[in-house]
């Protein structure tokens, strides 16, 4: 099956002839050739025996699909090609629909509700031929300004929503009105049993990271693999291990065109440290690899680009506290974008329609004290839900897709 994956489907009571239509509208517009899985669910309630509950999804590429006594039950995407792992899923269980993202954020799911039919994709522009107008979201735009993405659950698009990382929602009929709630399925926080030796966890980070490298070549066999290589700490790190454990290892970097901004030297010197080739651009790693390593998310564990000037702000404000700031506008900041030129930057007009805190307001469920016992655990948190799942492994998946690769993140790793 094909590593590019795509679908979309709709969920509704007593299906009508317009739904069919629509359906049919998107699935003829892409030119792809998709799969079709459809149930249907009657009513337990005696009065309402003739409705029943209509679902259709139409899909293509890796899909892992579950039934249960001949009935489609679950259908579920996994950025890394590795099977029993899922970043996104889709749930009919009895008169509900459930929509779900794994908490590390790499498989977006985008919904949208008309006409009392929900209708989800992986993605957003599939919903597009569905809406009587096409609407930019001020409010997510000016949130694209502050971030350099959209957070979730917004999207450029009025109407359209996205689904947190590490949430389900969930869609019930109640008195023919389509309701939804939020289920939390993953929580990030400090962990309860603190390493104080750092010996100790050095030992233990060393073993982690070369488990989950492993895990990750699991039934591969002389097959090789691809890294995407800056030059850097963290990808370095990752194609060390891959050289180590006697996999055949191809790199691929970017060259941009001034000099001081280029990676290409620093990874050409850990390449041939390694004795690894490598070559330019992404495109060219599908030609010869169907798996490609990254090292995203070190940063985010461990004090990176973020996080430095929080702790440098921090320990200054600990020395003076008559500068004391708020945390969500510190933490805005660090986005070096455009928070607080918002008078600079848009028209009289415009700005009158902004609502000034809501970038704060995105930040605020991140930055929640109650989960996180020191100041690095908590900026950790922040990390990983805002920039790594809402920018940085969504974009890496997308980007994988494109190119039909398996993106395989070994920093990415829930460990239990």
């Amino acid at each position: 099956m094909s590593k590019f994956y795509q679908w979309f489907g709709y969920w509704a009571l007593n299906q009508c002839p317009k739904t069919q239509e629509l359906f049919n509208l998107i699935s003829a517009h892409e030119s792809h050739n998709y799969q079709f899985q459809s149930a249907h669910e009657n009513q337990p309630n005696e009065l309402e025996k003739s409705r029943s509950i209509s679902f259709k999804i139409a899909y293509f590429g890796e899909t892992f699909i579950s039934t249960e006594a001949h009935k489609f039950k679950i259908i579920s995407f996994a950025a890394s090609g590795i099977k029993n792992t899922s970043d996104a899923w889709i749930k009919l269980d009895g008169n509900h629909l459930i929509l779900g993202r794994d908490s590390l954020g790499r498989v977006p799911i985008y919904w949208t509700e008309i006409n009392q039919v929900i209708w989800f994709t992986s993605h957003c522009q599939l919903l597009l031929p569905l809406l009587s107008s096409r609407t930019v979201n001020l409010t997510a735009f000016y949130n694209y300004t502050c971030f350099s993405y959209v957070p979730t659950p917004l999207t450029p698009i009025e109407g359209i929503f996205s689904i947190n990382a590490g949430e389900e929602i969930i869609f019930s009929w109640l008195n023919n009105q389509v309701n939804h709630n939020k289920n939390i399925t993953h929580q990030w926080q400090s962990f309860p049993k603190i390493v104080n030796h750092e010996k100790d966890a050095i030992t233990q980070l060393q073993t982690l990271l070369k488990q989950s490298v492993e895990n990750q070549l699991e039934a591969m066999t002389d097959e090789t693999v691809g890294i995407c290589l800056s030059g850097g700490l963290d990808s370095s790190i990752i194609a060390a291990l891959l050289v180590k454990l006697g996999v055949k290892v191809r790199a691929y970097t970017l060259e941009f065109e001034k000099d001081n901004l280029s990676e290409f030297y620093y990874a050409e010197y850990v390449a041939n440290y390694l004795n690894i080739p490598l070559d330019l651009l992404y495109k060219t790693a599908s030609q010869e690899t169907q798996v490609i390593f990254n090292g995203e998310n070190g940063d985010q564990l461990f004090a990176g680009w973020t996080n430095k000037p929080m702790i440098a702000a921090n320990i200054y404000q600990l020395q003076h506290p008559e500068h004391q700031k708020d945390f969500r506008e510190k933490y805005l900041q660090t986005f070096h974008r455009l928070y607080g030129y918002e008078r600079r930057v848009f028209t009289s007009e415009t700005y009158q329609k902004l609502s000034l805190n809501q970038p704060k307001d995105a930040l605020k469920y991140a930055l929640d004290e109650q989960f996180s016992t020191c100041l690095l655990d908590r900026l950790r948190r922040a990390t990983l839900m805002l920039k790594g799942a809402q920018n940085i492994q969504p974009r890496a998946t997308y980007l994988g897709n494109d190119n039909s690769l398996w993106v395989r993140s070994p920093f990415l790793v829930k460990h239990r």
